[in-house]
Parts: structure tokens; C-alpha cells; sequence
């Protein structure tokens, strides 16, 4: 919830957002983000996402206490993200190859699941594997995350080990493969693990509640708390940005849209008539870009290592505003 400094500004606590794995997930700067604003512009009730993506800034504005709109055009990524909310099966199947190339051009939630979780640099348009290390990939999968006995053994006789009964998690396999000296360049694309169990730990926040059974599939308790996290479905649209009505009274707008010029996204749009729109609007809009027309300010700067980076370059990613409606 937000608190006051002896200022009278408000903030928030200054944490990692647990949230989906998104191509340039803001879960590292959604609470800096919301605490740039608020220096900016002071308090405010309504928060609008319009491109929510994995829901960072969403989740970090429903926790601050806002009333969040969030709102996502891909819409198997937007029901996907309905589908984690509301505690309905998170599938630990593996998605072979073949399967991901049927469901990617889905609009379903599996779909959104697919394309999110098994797609390279969650690009959403292409596998994460290679042909040559795919069946490894499925071993180990299914050895970390299914803890299946007989991928075990397999996998074991490919690398040469006898795994434990229990493999507990990623750190725990890479640790058995570290002690029996198998090298790491043979396990270093197991992090599609680590991107399923962040959607996994999207039930452990205050808010959603788990059961806690180890390597079962996961359901949200149907508390009082996650009646009150439902209520975000009333505030959920499957849109273009501009096609969003919007209740400009004590409202802030937040845009992460695909940046211009940067290659990747699955979804394109025309910058300038995005600019316009922004202009347009009566209350405040803040744009995550790397650049920005001189019509916006840079309110704030991040310094940080991409999501989806291959390597540890970092990036300075920052905050443009539209120069509207200082809230009082």
C-alpha cells in the first residue's frame, strides 16, 4: 500500500514484481516505475495499463491500492493472464516442438501459455530449442518439474548419473550435475524452467494464496482475498490502446508499448499516431521507451540488464511523460 515520506510524497515498497515472463517485463522496474509517477504527479485512484503484457506494473498497482484497468491487444496472452488470476491449472506438460507451432497462433489461454513460455526470448514466434538438444530439454523437463522416474533414468544414462528419488528443484538438478562434473554449456538453456516457475510463484503473493504441494499441478484457495483479486476481471480489456474508454478523472496511464526501432515483438504499431494519441489524452500518460519526441519529458531513467538479454550488457530504459493533469 502507498505511504507518505515527511514530504507528503507518496511511495511504495521497492521490490521484484512477481508476475508472467514477458518480452521486456517491467517486474524489476514496476515499483520504480509507480514511484516516479507518484514524484510526478501526487496520488491518483485509477491506474490504466494499456499494454499489460505479464502484468507487472498491474499487479504492483493493484497492490498499491489502485483500482487497474489492464488491458493487453494479444489476446491469448491477455486470457492467459485471466487464467493465472482467477487459480485455473497451470499445465507442467512439456510442449514438444510440434505442439508449439499448432497452439502459437492460438488465441486461447494455452495458447498464450505456449507462446509465452516456450518460445525463445519469449519472442512468441519461434521454439526455444533446437532440433539437436530438444530431447534433452524434455528429460530434463520432465525430471525437474513432473520428477518422472523413467526421463530420470534416461537422462542419467545419457549424462553418465544416478539422480536422487527427488530432484527438489532447477538449483538442485544443476548442482547434481555440477558434483558429477557434466558440463554447464550442456544444461544452459534450462532456464525455460525458471520462466514456468515464476508463472508457478504468481500464487504465492499475499493476495493468491496456494496449496503447497510439491510438484503438483497448482489451484488458487477460494478466499475471501481472491474475490477481491476477481474483481480485476471487471477491469480487463482485450484491446487496441486507442480503443480503450477512459475515465480521465484521477486517472494516470501507463504505456510500455513494443519500442520503436527494436526488433522482436509480435505486435507492431504506428509510433507516431501512438504519440498523438498520447498528447491527446486529459490526464497524464508515462511511456517506458529508450527514446522519445521532444513533446515528452524524461522523468526517469533505469539502468538495468534486459529480461531477455543473452548477455550482461545493460540498458537504460526510461520514463517519459505527457506533461498532463498534475493530481492534487
Amino acid at each position: 500500500m502507498i505511504e507518505h515520506t515527511i514530504d507528503g510524497i507518496p511511495f511504495i515498497e521497492d521490490k521484484i514484481i512477481t508476475s508472467m515472463p514477458y518480452m521486456g517485463n517491467k517486474r524489476k522496474l514496476a515499483t520504480k516505475i509507480l514511484n516516479s509517477i507518484y514524484e510526478t504527479v501526487g496520488e491518483f485512484d485509477n491506474l490504466y495499463d494499456m499494454f499489460g503484457g505479464g502484468g507487472s506494473v498491474s499487479i504492483a498497482g493493484y497492490e498499491a491500492g489502485h483500482e487497474v484497468h489492464y488491458n493487453e491487444f494479444n489476446e491469448g496472452v491477455y486470457n492467459l493472464f485471466k487464467h493465472v488470476l482467477t487459480g485455473d491449472v497451470i499445465p507442467t506438460e512439456w510442449v514438444s516442438r510440434k505442439d508449439f507451432f499448432k497452439h502459437v497462433n492460438g488465441n486461447d489461454w494455452y495458447s498464450g501459455f505456449v507462446k509465452i513460455i516456450y518460445s525463445f526470448g519469449n519472442n512468441q514466434k519461434s521454439y526455444i530449442y533446437g532440433q539437436k538438444i530438444e530431447e534433452l530439454k524434455r528429460l530434463s523437463h520432465e525430471s525437474v518439474i513432473n520428477n518422472d522416474s523413467t526421463c530420470k533414468k534416461e537422462l542419467g544414462l545419457l549424462l553418465g548419473i544416478t539422480f536422487p528419488d527427488i530432484i527438489k528443484d532447477r538449483k538442485h538438478f544443476m548442482k547434481i550435475l555440477r558434483d558429477a562434473k557434466v558440463g554447464i554449456k550442456r544444461t544452459q538453456h534450462l532456464e525455460r524452467i525458471d520462466k514456468l516457475k515464476e508463472i508457478e510463484h504468481l500464487e504465492r503473493t499475499d493476495k493468491l494464496k496456494r496449496i503447497d504441494k510439491l510438484k503438483e499441478i497448482q489451484h488458487l484457495e477460494r478466499t475471501d482475498k481472491l474475490k477481491q483479486i476477481n474483481k480485476m476481471n471487471t477491469n480487463f480489456s482485450n484491446l487496441s490502446y486507442d480503443k480503450v474508454i477512459i475515465n480521465p478523472v484521477n486517472s494516470v496511464i501507463y504505456c510500455d508499448p513494443p519500442y520503436k526501432d527494436t526488433a522482436g515483438y509480435q505486435c507492431e504499431i504506428n509510433h507516431e499516431d501512438f504519440y498523438k494519441w498520447c498528447l491527446d489524452q486529459d490526464c497524464p500518460v508515462f511511456i517506458s521507451e529508450y527514446n522519445m519526441p521532444d513533446d515528452f519529458t524524461c522523468i526517469a531513467e533505469f539502468k538495468h540488464t534486459a529480461s531477455n538479454s543473452a548477455t550482461t550488457n545493460k540498458v537504460i530504459e526510461k520514463l517519459f511523460w505527457n506533461g498532463k493533469g498534475l493530481l492534487k
